[in-house]
């Protein structure tokens, strides 16, 4: 385990290893504990205008459209991680309709610190989430009307994989 005194660089998979399969059902699952919110929603439908209006009215700094949503960092820290936010992000990618989104378009931290996890025993720092969480982020995603489906897929430094996958509907 490193200390968090250590300058040691934040190791960050730049490539998924794995893509989510493209879920044909319009089945939605609740939003898992480490989503704030979630735009376009779970079994939403927007026109088209709205859709491309609604990532730039999130006050998150988008200016293109696409999905949004807040992530609660600490539910993937792992011993050893002590990312800042943009180090963190890319472990986190969107696939949406099995087009990998690999890069953030905008983000807005919170003005906090991130949450320690100290050992009981040692007071040793165990990790320590990035500084802003939970982080608000959005991905410049272009879409024509149809039925969507979109995975946020977070990977945790051990490598382990957690995926989120909702449909959403765009009209004319």
């Amino acid at each position: 385990v490193r200390d968090s005194s250590e300058k040691e660089p934040y190791l960050a998979t730049l490539v998924p290893t794995k893509i989510p399969p493209v879920v044909e059902s319009t089945a939605v699952e609740p939003l898992p504990e480490y989503l704030g919110f979630l735009k376009p929603g779970p079994g939403e439908t927007y026109t088209l205008t709205e859709y491309e209006n609604l990532a730039p009215t999130m006050w998150i700094g988008a200016t293109e459209p696409g999905i949004c949503f807040s992530i609660f960092v600490s539910i993937f820290m792992e011993p050893g991680d002590f990312p800042t936010a943009e180090e963190w992000l890319k472990n986190v990618y969107l696939v949406v309709n099995t087009t990998l989104i690999p890069d953030y378009h905008s983000l807005l931290k919170l003005d906090s610190e991130g949450l320690i996890a100290t050992d009981p025993k040692t007071g040793e720092i165990i990790w320590k989430e990035p500084s802003g969480s939970p982080l608000r982020v959005c991905y410049a995603v272009p879409l024509e009307i149809g039925q969507h489906t979109a995975s946020i897929v977070v990977e945790k430094t051990s490598g382990e994989q957690i995926t989120y996958t909702w449909p959403f509907t765009i009209t004319k």
